[in-house]
Order: C-alpha cells, then structure tokens, then sequence
C-alpha cells in the first residue's frame, strides 16, 4: 500500500502528481468552506480506517494511532515528493515509510503487505 502511495509506476507518475495536487488543493480549500472541510474531513476518516485495517491485520491489534502517524508521514513524504522533486526520491520515501509502520508496530513486518 505504501509503495502505491509513494513509488507508483512510471506510466501512473502523471496520475499520481494530479490526484495529489487535487487532494492538497482540497485540503486548502477547507480551511475556507465548511462544506469542503466535510467533505475532505469524510476521506480522510476512510483514508485513515484503511490504513488502521491493514495496520491491525499486520500487528494482530488495534493500530489506529499507528495509522493516523502513518498517514501524517505519507502526506508529509508526498508534498515532498511534489513541491522538491529530486530532494527525495519515490523510493526513498517509501523506504522510510515502510520503516516507520515497522517501528510503529513494534516489530511487526509491515513491508510485507
């Protein structure tokens, strides 16, 4: 899941940069208009429970700290990714990533989902 968020395939970069620039868009809007706030507030909740299920299906329990700290390091890494290409690489920041949700787990292999 990471490697998808942070490293996608040549062919998916100009898709990747879009969807990311459209979410950090939205996410800046909501500071404006409630309407957005909910509405960017509502994805980032299944966004979060998603990584949580497959963070708890890793650990074998409760992760949701985990994946909200997950989460923050995936959108710190993209805007990154965006904003200073070539100050870190798709692979390096999927790196640290992975070795984030291992640490964040306590040990638990989290690479190999």
């Amino acid at each position: 899941m990471v490697k998808l968020l942070l490293d996608p395939s040549p062919k998916l970069k100009p898709a990747w940069r879009r969807d990311w620039m459209v979410w950090y868009e939205a996410v800046v809007a909501a500071f404006h208009d409630d309407e957005v706030r909910k509405s960017v507030g509502s994805q980032d909740a299944r966004w979060t429970a998603l990584i949580t299920e497959v963070m708890c299906d890793a650990a074998g329990r409760a992760a949701y700290p985990a994946a909200l700290a997950l989460s923050s390091l995936v959108d710190g890494l993209a805007i990154r990714l965006l904003v200073f290409p070539g100050d870190l690489t798709h692979k390096k920041a999927t790196a640290l990533a992975r070795t984030y949700a291992h640490q964040l787990l306590d040990g638990v292999d989290a690479t190999a989902q």
